[in-house]
């Protein structure tokens, strides 16, 4: 769940690596299902959280990778004007692999759709 929302894990809090100990100390199943399942969901509230305050970037996407392309073309743009051409071109080359990327996620998310008979 952190990789999908691009968390390193030094950003994950100690709290949540103690509600997953009570699953490791559990007496029986039942009570260890219980116990992940919070943990689970508390997790999943505290990613949110830090995705909602932009402490960690969030799940990819074509639109956050478009996102991400768009600032690195005004990035490039200022850099030109300030006549930094070398790393200007550095970043429309950065601005295009991120469009690229974002292209190849859309074009899985159709195919996806395709094949699931969503269309």
């Amino acid at each position: 769940m952190a990789a999908y929302y691009r968390c390193p894990e030094e950003e994950i809090e100690d709290r949540f690596w103690l509600k997953l100990d009570k699953v490791l100390y559990a007496r029986d199943a039942t009570e260890a299902q219980a116990a992940l399942k919070r943990a689970t969901e508390t997790f999943q509230m505290g990613l949110l959280a830090m995705w909602s305050k932009k402490r960690i970037k969030g799940p990819l996407s074509s639109e956050s990778q478009g996102k991400e392309a768009k600032k690195a073309d005004s990035l490039a743009d200022m850099l030109e004007k300030k006549g930094d051409h070398v790393r200007a071109a550095a970043q429309r080359k950065k601005a295009e692999a991120l469009r690229a990327e974002a292209l190849a996620l859309d074009v899985s998310l159709a195919s996806l759709a395709d094949v699931e008979g969503v269309r």
